[in-house]
Parts: structure tokens; C-alpha cells; sequence
């Protein structure tokens, strides 16, 4: 049915992480609104956090796949963060602040691919991976996932309790503070519905 890259179970998956991000960081943010912020002192505490709720949640022979945006800041930075990440199996779908991420970067070789948009299986389950919430995507109609961030789950259809939009999950740190396994977010796709947004349903092609 689709041409996917197979994912074993223990596969984990984390949105926007933005590490270094000042703006995002309550103290030393700029930003008018805090309220938006996470409520970290500096940028070193909210790196930590981030880093810690990673190595708690996935062990080194796990596979983590990262929905984007790794690092708004200093991007010289990076390769001393992904050193702190104790899993050897990385993966990133890009998001709009990783086109900077071109052939040749310097930590390229640390994932194992980059891509702007991918479809895996894990246990004969299909998921589109994008960094956007995706209204209409591949198989929606034959129980696909689309697993997403970007919106820092101000986005409604992506957050875990809207069950009538459709099995979208946004899987951004700012949602769940961790990263979440195929199994924590099967969990929440079973409680979710699929509402037809156009013609497609579950007698169609």
C-alpha cells in the first residue's frame, strides 16, 4: 500500500525542541507576551531540561526522529547538544528554521537522514511525518497518522484531546515535554476520530 521506510516499535519522535532559542526562554526573553515563553531562567537550564527529558525517555539503541526546528540560536552549538544525546539514532524531518541545514553542515553525518517530509511504518502502522499539521495527507482515510509540531499545540486539530479532527498529533516538547514512543502516541491516536474533510472515506482509493 505504501512505498515507507519500516521504524521498529521503539522509535520515539520530538517537535521543536529550539534549543539556545532566547526568545522562547522566559529570562532572557525579549518577547512582549511571556506568556507564550517556558519558564526557564536561561538558556543553559532549558537546554539541560530538554536534553534530560530526551535521555530519561530514549535509550541508546532506540530510534529518535526529531519534527524539526533542533536550534534557533547559536547553530555553532549543535554538535556539543546532539553530543549530549545519549541515543545513537537520529533522525530529523526539517522545519522552517532548519533550512539553513544545506549538504555538508557540519553535523550532517550525526542523523541518519534529513528530509522535509517522510512516511515510515512501524508495526504495519502508516505515519506521515511533517512538520506542519497536514489537514488532508496520505491514507488519512485508511487510518494514516499525520505526526507533526510547529505549533507548540496552539494548533487545535494536533492537540491530544481534540478526538474529531482527524488522527493528527503536534509531538513538540511544549506539548508533552518529552519525547513520546510509537506506543504513547498509538494510545492517543486510538481515541482520536477521522472526519472527512473532502471525498475521501473509507470506500474510496
Amino acid at each position: 500500500m505504501y512505498n515507507s521506510q519500516k521504524f521498529p516499535e521503539n522509535t520515539y519522535m520530538l517537535g521543536c525542541p529550539h534549543f539556545s532559542h532566547k526568545n522562547i526562554c522566559r529570562g532572557v526573553s525579549e518577547w512582549g507576551n511571556k506568556d507564550v515563553t517556558r519558564n526557564f531562567l536561561n538558556l543553559e537550564d532549558m537546554n539541560r531540561a530538554i536534553l534530560d527529558s530526551i535521555n530519561s525517555s530514549v535509550k541508546y539503541d532506540d530510534h529518535l526522529i526529531i519534527l524539526g526546528d533542533v536550534i534557533f540560536g547559536d547553530k555553532t552549538k549543535l554538535g556539543n547538544i546532539l553530543d549530549r544525546i545519549n541515543c545513537k539514532n537520529l533522525y530529523l524531518v526539517k522545519g522552517n528554521h532548519d533550512e539553513w541545514m544545506e549538504k555538508g553542515f557540519d553535523v550532517e553525518d550525526r542523523f541518519g537522514w534529513i528530509e522535509s517530509y517522510k512516511e515510515i511504518i512501524i508495526n504495519r502502522q502508516h505515519i506521515v511525518l511533517f512538520h506542519y499539521p497536514i489537514s488532508i495527507f496520505n491514507g488519512i482515510h485508511k487510518g494514516s497518522w499525520n505526526v507533526c509540531s510547529h505549533s507548540h499545540g496552539t494548533y487545535f486539530p494536533s492537540t491530544k484531546n481534540c478526538k474529531d479532527q482527524g488522527k493528527v498529533l503536534d509531538v513538540g516538547w511544549d506539548c508533552f515535554n518529552k519525547p513520546l514512543s510509537f506506543k504513547e502516541i498509538k494510545k492517543i491516536m486510538d481515541s482520536k476520530e477521522y472526519a472527512p474533510k473532502d471525498h475521501h472515506n473509507k470506500d474510496t482509493n
